[in-house]
């Protein structure tokens, strides 16, 4: 096998770039068929960030909640204490 006839990684599936297949670019997926995300990490990124800032406050919203349901379950426990 030469190596023209090797095959070229396929291209990231958000951005269409040709990067090389390391966990270096992708995440990793178990499920995949090479174990590696079919989008790079910045597109991730970006697509992150895109969501934070249209759902920033529900997020907000549901840590604030979170913290303070954890806070009275610790306090109705009284696990804390064991240590």
């Amino acid at each position: 096998m030469r190596f023209t006839d090797v095959p070229s990684p396929p291209p990231c599936t958000g951005c269409g770039q040709t990067l090389p297949r390391t966990d270096e670019f992708y995440g990793r997926d178990a499920l995949a068929p090479q174990g590696l995300r079919r989008r790079c990490r910045s597109c991730r990124a970006a697509e992150a960030r895109d969501y934070y800032t249209e759902h920033s406050a529900a997020i907000l919203q549901f840590k604030r909640k979170r913290r303070v349901e954890r806070a009275a379950h610790w306090e109705e426990t009284d696990h804390w204490n064991a240590a």
